[in-house]
C-alpha cells in the first residue's frame, strides 16, 4: 500500500466511523455493537479504497433510484454504503463520458422515462462518437416517442432491434443490459432504461475498465452487426 493510498485509506476508516478523532488529540478505534460489524464496516472501507485507487479492475456497484431506501441505510451500517452506492444514471453516465470512437447501449425494454433518460446521457458523449441504441422491438421506441410533448430519441443515435422469432423455435433476442464505451470501460447490470429501474428499485452491475472490459465490448460489436437498424442518424 503506497503512502497516498495510506492516507486515502484512514479518510476512510474516519468516514465509515472506525476512526474517531477526539478532543484531546487522541483516536478512539472502533466504538459500534460488535466484532461482526466491525468486520463489514472494514470491509466496505477497502472497497471504498478499491473504488478510489484503481482504475482497471472491476467494480461491484449497486444503484438507488433515491435517497431514503431502507436498504441504504442497512448497507451503510455494514460500511459499503460510500464505497458502492450510487445513482443508477451515474454509472451509466460514467460510462458515456468515456466514449472516444463508439458508444452502445442495449437494453431490452425501454419506456418514455429511459428515452428521456438516455437522452440526457447521450448528450454527454462527443458528438463525433458514433452512438448505437440496441432495444428487443422498436415498438417500445415509437410507443414511448407518442406517449407526450417531443420525446424524440437524440437524432445522432443509430437505433437497433435485436429480436427474431424463428418458426418451430424458440426467438433469439437478449436479456442482458448494457453500456459499452470503445474497449475502454463498460457496465452490464440488471437495470432497463424503464422508470422502475431508474425510480423505484434497487439495481445491480459490474462497472469493468481495461482490460476487463474488452470481452464484453467484443460481445457488443458482435451483436451490433447482429442486430436490424431501423433508424439512422440525422
Amino acid at each position: 500500500m503506497t503512502r497516498l493510498d495510506k492516507r486515502r485509506f484512514r479518510s476512510l476508516l474516519e468516514e465509515h466511523g472506525i476512526l474517531r478523532p477526539t478532543v484531546d488529540g487522541t483516536e478512539v478505534l472502533w466504538t459500534g455493537e460488535n466484532v461482526s460489524q466491525l468486520r463489514w464496516t472494514l470491509e466496505g472501507a477497502i472497497l471504498g479504497l478499491d473504488s478510489i485507487s484503481t482504475f482497471d479492475r472491476p467494480v461491484s456497484v449497486i444503484t438507488l433510484p433515491n435517497d431514503g431506501y431502507d436498504i441504504s441505510e442497512s448497507l451503510e451500517r455494514r460500511g459499503v454504503e460510500r464505497a458502492t452506492l450510487g445513482r443508477t444514471i451515474d454509472a451509466f453516465a460514467a460510462v458515456a463520458r468515456a466514449a472516444t470512437e463508439k458508444f452502445i447501449v442495449a437494453t431490452p425494454f425501454i419506456d418514455a422515462a429511459g428515452v428521456d433518460v438516455f437522452n440526457t446521457i447521450a448528450a454527454a458523449v462527443d458528438p463525433s462518437v458514433k452512438s448505437y441504441l440496441i432495444v428487443r422491438k422498436y415498438e417500445d421506441i415509437l410507443r414511448a416517442e407518442q406517449s407526450g410533448g417531443d420525446r424524440k430519441v437524440a437524432q445522432n443515435v443509430s437505433i437497433m432491434t435485436y429480436y427474431r422469432d424463428r418458426p418451430g423455435r424458440s426467438r433469439e433476442t437478449f436479456h442482458g443490459k448494457y453500456f459499452v464505451a470503445d474497449e475502454s470501460v463498460a457496465y452490464i447490470g440488471s437495470a432497463n432504461l424503464l422508470y422502475a429501474s431508474l425510480e423505484s428499485t434497487v439495481e445491480t452491475g459490474v462497472l469493468l475498465r481495461g482490460v476487463d472490459a474488452k470481452p464484453l465490448s467484443v460481445f457488443a460489436q458482435a451483436m451490433l452487426e447482429s442486430s436490424t437498424r431501423v433508424r439512422l442518424p440525422a
